[in-house]
């Protein structure tokens, strides 16, 4: 599994046509998780790709056979295809809030062993807690379009004459 989450540049919906647009490259090859690199031809300076599940994929542009950049595409969850069973709240929005149970001391046995796709969490100490419901707060925060932290800018003021 590979971690391209930092900066996407390219974004979609599954079940929909993603018009991808590269000035210079005369292929593009796209990859998701668990499956094999795809080969897609730019016609007109637009590569088109169809029908994609939702998820991260690493783009490669190329020119003659050689790479000339990469890049990365989200494709988000189209709501109008997806079953009865689908979970809209993310992987790192439920491990977040199973860390919160526990810190509260609601959490159960079960809840002292997360696993959520290839990630594993056991709880050990405070401190590692806290470490981790970090990291996952700071995912969920970009997740839902907010600052992945607060940041202090220049505060300008004038004095009162």
């Amino acid at each position: 599994m590979f971690n391209i989450r930092k900066n996407v540049m390219y974004t979609g919906y599954s079940q929909s046509t993603i018009e991808i647009k590269h000035r210079k490259a005369d292929a593009l090859y796209y990859k998701g998780n668990n499956q094999l690199p795809q080969l897609v031809q730019f016609e007109d300076g637009v590569a088109t790709l169809n029908n994609l599940d939702a998820g991260y994929y690493l783009l490669q542009f190329m020119l003659d056979g050689e790479v000339l950049s990469q890049d990365t595409l989200e494709v988000k969850q189209n709501l109008a295809y997806v079953t009865s069973g689908y979970d809209p709240i993310s992987p790192a929005r439920k491990i977040l809030e199973a860390i919160d149970a526990y810190l509260a001391g609601r959490a159960t046995e079960q809840m002292k062993k997360v696993q959520i796709g290839d990630k594993l969490i056991e709880y050990s100490s405070y401190d590692e807690l806290m470490k981790w419901r970090e990291y996952y707060a700071k995912i969920v925060r970009k997740e839902e379009g907010r600052p992945s932290q607060i940041k202090l800018e220049k505060f300008f003021y004038r004095e009162l004459i």
